[in-house]
C-alpha cells in the first residue's frame, strides 16, 4: 500500500514537472502580439493624426478662455466617467476569459448591464442633487453640466462595448469603428462651431452624435443582445466586478487627479479659463498624441498577457520586454520634442497660445513615466489586487494637489508641469518597490542599453545642424528621430544575430 502511494506521488511529481518544462519551453506570444499591433495600429494612428489636426484646427476656431471651458468640460466628463463606469469595462475585460471558459457567457453579459445601469441612475441622481456646488465651483455653465452628463450614456456604453471588443481579441473591426468615430467627431465639430457658433459647446454636441453611432455599430459587432437575459442576473459576478473594479475606480481618479485636477486648482485661483485653454493645448500636445501613440503596444498585449495569467504561464519576461519596446519606441520623441519645443509649439498651436512651450517638456516627460507605469502594474491587474495600485496611485496624486495648490501662486504655470512629472515619477518608483511575487517586473536592460546607443548619432546630427547649418527646426527633429531608429534597427540586428526563437509563437 505504501509502495502504491509512493509509486503514485512520484508520477505525479513527474507529471508536474514535465508540464513545468514545456511551460518553460512554451514561446512567448511576442509574435501575436505584434500581429495585433499591426491591426491595431490604423485606429491608432488614424486617432493620432485626428489628435495632432485638431490642435491647429480647434486652436485657431476657438479663443484661449473657449479652449479652457471645452478642456474643463472634457475634464469632468472623465471625472464622471472614471467614478462610475470606466472600471466597469475593465473588469469586464479582465474577467471575460474566465467566463468564457466556464461557459456562463450569458449570465456575464446580463451582470455587466445590470451594474452599468445602476450605475447611470447613481450618476444622474450625484449631478442633480450636487449641480449647483459643481457648476459654482468650477465655473462651469450649467447646461455644459447637464448635457455632459446625458453624453455620458453613450461614452460608458462605447468603453464597456470597447473592451468586450477586446476581449473578443477583434482588432480590425476595433480600428475601422475607432477611424470612423475620430473623424465624424471632428467633421461636426468643426461645422457646428465654425457655421453653427456653437463654440466648445459644438465639440460636445459632435461626440455625441458620433458616439451613439459607433455604440450601435458595437452592440451588433459584439453580439450584445444574444447575452441580455436579465432573469439570469448573477450576483456573485456582480460582486466580483465590484470588489476588482471599484479600486480600480480609484485608481484611476488618483490618475485623474495627477493629470486633470490642475486645471480645476488654476481654473479657482485665476478665476477665468484662459490658462486652462494653454494647459488644455499642452496636454494635448503630449499625453493625446505620444500616450495614445505608444498605448498600442498595451491595447494588444494585455489581452493576451491575461490569457498566459489563466494558463498558468509565466507572464515577466513577455511583461519586460513589452516596456522594452516601449521604452525603445517613445525616448526618442520625448528627448527631441522636449528639445524642439518652442518650434514644436509653434508648428502645432495658434500663437494665442504659445505659453504652452513652458509645459511641453514637462509633460512630455510625464508621458513617458505615465506609460512605462503602465507595464509596471499588469501585476496587481493579474492577482486581482487593483487595491494596491489604487494606494500607490493616490499618494503621488495627494502629493500633486498639495504642490499645486502651494506653488501655483509663486511659479505660476510651470507649476503644473512641474507637479505632473514629479507625480508620474512618483507613481513609476512605487510601483517598482512595490510588488508581488513572482509578478515583478524585469528591467529591460537589453532594449534600454541599445536605445542609449542608438542616441549618440542622432545627438551629434542635432549639434551638427545646429551650429553649422540653417536647417529648420522641425526637420532637424524628424531627422533625429528618424536616425534613431535605424541606429536601434541597426543594433538590434548586430546584437541578434539570429531570430529569437520566442518571435515563433
Amino acid at each position: 500500500m505504501e509502495s502504491t502511494k509512493t509509486a503514485q506521488a512520484t508520477e505525479s511529481t513527474l507529471e508536474t514537472t514535465t508540464t513545468e518544462m514545456e511551460s518553460a519551453k512554451k514561446p512567448l506570444p511576442i509574435r501575436a502580439i505584434f500581429v495585433d499591433m499591426v491591426k491595431y495600429m490604423p485606429s491608432k494612428l488614424v486617432g493620432v493624426l485626428g489628435n495632432t489636426i485638431l490642435i491647429p484646427i480647434y486652436t485657431n476656431i476657438l479663443t484661449p478662455e473657449q479652449y479652457g471651458l471645452y478642456a474643463i468640460a472634457i475634464s469632468t466628463l472623465s471625472f464622471l466617467c472614471i467614478i462610475f463606469f470606466d472600471w466597469i469595462g475593465t473588469s469586464g475585460l479582465r474577467f471575460f476569459k474566465a467566463h468564457q471558459l466556464k461557459g456562463d457567457i450569458t449570465k456575464y453579459f446580463s451582470s455587466l448591464l445590470f451594474l452599468l445601469g445602476t450605475n447611470f441612475i447613481l450618476m444622474f441622481a450625484a449631478v442633480f442633487i450636487f449641480r449647483h456646488h459643481i457648476t459654482g465651483f468650477f465655473k462651469l455653465p450649467m447646461h455644459f453640466l447637464f448635457f455632459i452628463a446625458l453624453l455620458i450614456i453613450p461614452v460608458a456604453f462605447r468603453s464597456l462595448l470597447f473592451q468586450m471588443l477586446r476581449a473578443q481579441i477583434k482588432p480590425s473591426l476595433y480600428t475601422i469603428l475607432t477611424i470612423a468615430n475620430q473623424f465624424t467627431t471632428i467633421g461636426i465639430a468643426v461645422l457646428l462651431i465654425k457655421y453653427a457658433g456653437w463654440g466648445p459647446f459644438g465639440i460636445l454636441a459632435a461626440m455625441a452624435i458620433s458616439i451613439v453611432a459607433t455604440d450601435v455599430a458595437l452592440v451588433f459587432s459584439v453580439k450584445l443582445f444574444s447575452g441580455i437575459k436579465f432573469k439570469k442576473i448573477n450576483f456573485p459576478i456582480i460582486k466580483h466586478l465590484c470588489w476588482y473594479g471599484l479600486p480600480l475606480a480609484l485608481a484611476s481618479l488618483s490618475s485623474w487627479i495627477m493629470t486633470q485636477s490642475d486645471k480645476f486648482i488654476v481654473q479657482m485661483h485665476y478665476k477665468n479659463s484662459f490658462y486652462n485653454g494653454i494647459i488644455g493645448v499642452s496636454y494635448n500636445m503630449t499625453f493625446s498624441i505620444f500616450l495614445a501613440m505608444f498605448a498600442i503596444i498595451m491595447i494588444a498585449a494585455m489581452p493576451r498577457i491575461i490569457i498566459m495569467y489563466e494558463h498558468q504561464e509565466d507572464t515577466r519576461e513577455a511583461t519586460s520586454r513589452l516596456s522594452g519596446f516601449f521604452i525603445a519606441l517613445t525616448i526618442p520623441f520625448i528627448a527631441f520634442v522636449s528639445l524642439y519645443a518652442p518650434e514644436y509649439v509653434k508648428l502645432m498651436a495658434n500663437p494665442k497660445f504659445g505659453e504652452a512651450v513652458k509645459l511641453v517638456p514637462f509633460l512630455m516627460g510625464a508621458c513617458f513615466f505615465t506609460g512605462l507605469t503602465e507595464y509596471t502594474t499588469i501585476q496587481y491587474h493579474l492577482r486581482k489586487k487593483t487595491y494596491i495600485n489604487t494606494i500607490i496611485r493616490m499618494i503621488p496624486g495627494i502629493i500633486g494637489i498639495f504642490l499645486t495648490i502651494h506653488f501655483l501662486p509663486k511659479f505660476g504655470l510651470i507649476t503644473v508641469g512641474a507637479t505632473a512629472l514629479f507625480t508620474s515619477c512618483l507613481y513609476f518608483l512605487l510601483s517598482i518597490i512595490v510588488v508581488e511575487k513572482d509578478l515583478e517586473w524585469w528591467f529591460p536592460l537589453k532594449e534600454v542599453t541599445m536605445s542609449c546607443f542608438a542616441l549618440i548619432l542622432p545627438v551629434c546630427l542635432v549639434a551638427l545642424l545646429k551650429t553649422h547649418y540653417s536647417v529648420y527646426p522641425i526637420t532637424q527633429m524628424l531627422s533625429a528621430i528618424v536616425l534613431y531608429y535605424l541606429c536601434y534597427i541597426g543594433l538590434w540586428k548586430f546584437v541578434s544575430k539570429k531570430r529569437p526563437a520566442d518571435l515563433d509563437a
